[in-house]
């Protein structure tokens, strides 16, 4: 099978029950969100769907999956911060701003209660922001998301005594 098929598939099983319309709207620009000039692309109708790209991938990553849902969701693909067509990062950058900014950008353009995808590092958005703004996100799927503890050993017990919050604040910040 090839990776399309399997990724929607996936997607599919994950997100079953959803609604299906026959009319899809289609919009590419910009919404300014949180002080960024973001770049979205949407496609579809239905329940909203959102996909966080991983690293540099960009909208045009997800255009196979996003042609494949639009006939059961309204897809919403953001560009992060400095990515393709979005504004850079103003000074130093971390995953806990990267989800305020998701936020900021489903606030800004009305989308709450959304299945969220992520892959990569917009998996570990997608986990941030489910964990932040759980009112914003109703089902979500994370793919590839940084979440192997091996590495971690050396603070393993660190780690077990900080809360959240703790964890949260101390994120890498570029």
């Amino acid at each position: 099978m090839r990776q399309g098929t399997i990724t929607f598939l996936a997607l599919t099983l994950a997100l079953a029950g959803c609604a299906t319309s026959d009319h899809y709207d289609r919009f590419a620009g910009y919404v300014d969100a949180n002080g960024v000039h973001t770049y979205y692309e949407r496609c579809g109708r239905g329940p909203p769907l959102v996909l966080l790209h991983g690293a540099v991938m960009g909208a045009q990553g997800w255009r196979s999956q996003a042609s494949a849902l639009q006939p059961h969701f309204t897809v919403y693909v953001p560009e992060r911060s400095g990515v393709h067509r979005s504004a850079d990062v103003v000074g130093e950058w971390s995953y806990a701003a990267m989800a305020a900014d998701t936020a900021a950008f489903m606030d800004a353009i009305k989308i709450n209660d959304a299945a969220v995808v992520g892959l990569g590092d917009g998996g570990i958005i997608a986990l941030l922001l489910a964990y932040s703004r759980p009112e914003l996100v109703s089902r979500l799927v994370v793919s590839g998301a940084n979440n192997n503890p091996g590495g971690l050993a050396a603070i393993e017990d660190e780690l077990e005594r900080m809360t959240p919050e703790e964890f949260l604040a101390g994120l890498p910040s570029h």
